[in-house]
């Protein structure tokens, strides 16, 4: 069976169950679904998972990509990892049975920074070229994903100490801000499969034509959350 995954507290709780409620309204195969937090009010057919003990001062942020060890001691060696502010208006089998098994992760083109170069280009305004400094100049066309869909290969991730990459980045940049986009990118770099960007569609201000979405993500902090929007 295939498996979704969140990592929400009590403050987007909800908007993981909406997601999920939308993703059964679409679905045409069954799907186990794992809610990984310390949730106050349960919802009955999804797994709920408390955070490992040695996740208790991880920031939630941090929490998902710690995620593939948890899911791997399950015996669970492939999920769709979703951000609570998701919507699902297509069936997400085709994307769990995306070939990624040489690689750790398939994920989609940022909607803002599509590449190295683009994300580095807003990053050195606010860590003086910290980020910028540990990435090969090589890679500068290289593509850039966002975090908010992805697709995990808990073993290749695992083997590939992908983990610990992501760790190191994080703490020689010390950023003054969630770069954890940033440290995941470098962690996978190579080693990630680039999705159809309709599964990770977010509707901007650069958008000229419209595109059919198949996992609609309103990224960013903002009111305008799936669940109490119109414009969905």
């Amino acid at each position: 069976m295939r498996t979704i995954c969140y990592v929400v507290d009590d403050n987007y709780h909800d908007l993981a169950i909406h997601s999920i409620e939308c993703c059964r309204s679409v679905a045409k195969q069954d799907f186990r679904y794992y809610i990984i937090g310390d949730i106050t009010n349960k919802h009955i057919d999804v797994n709920y998972i408390r955070p490992p003990d040695h996740l208790d001062n991880v920031h939630i942020i941090d929490q998902k990509y710690y995620l593939p060890s948890v899911m791997h001691e399950l015996n669970i060696n492939k999920y769709l990892y979703l951000d609570a502010d998701t919507v699902p208006v297509k069936c997400p089998s085709t994307l769990i049975d995306t070939d990624i098994t040489s690689l750790c992760v398939g994920g989609c083109l940022h909607m803002f920074y599509s590449n190295w170069s683009q994300a580095l280009d807003w990053s050195d305004s606010i860590d003086n070229g910290i980020t910028r400094s540990f990435i090969p100049q090589e890679s500068m066309n290289d593509g850039f994903i966002n975090v908010g869909v992805l697709l995990f290969n808990t073993r290749e991730y695992i083997n590939k100490n992908i983990l610990s990459r992501y760790m190191f980045l994080k703490s020689k940049a010390k950023l003054p801000y969630p770069g954890d986009e940033w440290f995941f990118n470098y962690a996978v770099m190579n080693q990630t499969k680039i999705l159809n960007s309709q599964w990770n569609w977010h509707p901007t201000r650069e958008t000229t034509q419209w595109t059919r979405p198949y996992i609609i993500h309103d990224i960013g902090e903002t009111t305008r959350k799936p669940k109490h929007s119109s414009v969905y």
